[in-house]
């Protein structure tokens, strides 16, 4: 028998990301074959996350960008798109909607936000102040979310104060 999970003596192995994830990726990219055959991949992308609980006091004082950005592409079935720290904005088009993350509200963002969700059908927009840019855009298509309180409400509190399926990515 092989034991190739996590053991007192091993705690490092893990199965998931070490084989399986591993046979994914060469699915997805190509490999080459023990007889030197190269064997072409199926293309597209593949990413191996890795979930944990976190204290609802983290979500509400310290959760980061990028896991607010990775959270929201998933739960809108997007493909990952890294959070981009030098963007102001981030944003993904969905099947139907444009998922916008907007971490800071000012005067510029709102003119790139309009700009952003122009062409768009519809657009939901996640915001630490999305009542400050509901007033100031009516655009029916657009609504406005917050963050972290959408978070929490998605994921659901539980006792002890642990949010149920929290990301760490």
């Amino acid at each position: 028998m092989s034991s190739t999970e996590a053991t007192a003596d091993a705690p490092d192995k893990n199965l998931c990301r070490d084989v399986c994830a591993e046979r994914v990726r060469r699915v997805v990219t190509g490999y080459t074959t023990k007889k030197g055959e190269a064997t072409a991949g199926l293309g597209g992308g593949f990413a191996y996350l890795r979930c944990r609980r976190i204290p609802a006091a983290t979500v509400f004082r310290g959760i980061q960008h990028a896991q607010i950005w990775t959270a929201l592409q998933l739960i809108h079935d997007m493909a990952l798109s890294p959070y981009q720290a030098a963007w102001p904005m981030q944003t993904a088009q969905g099947k139907r909607t444009l998922v916008v993350y907007l971490p800071k509200v000012s005067e510029a963002m709102l003119e790139a936000l309009q700009t952003a969700i122009h062409g768009a059908g519809q657009a939901v927009v996640y915001s630490w102040q999305p009542a400050l840019l509901a007033q100031r855009m009516t655009d029916p298509r657009v609504s406005f979310e917050p963050i972290p309180a959408f978070l929490v409400n998605r994921f659901g509190a539980r006792a002890g104060g642990k949010l149920a399926g929290s990301l760490d990515i």
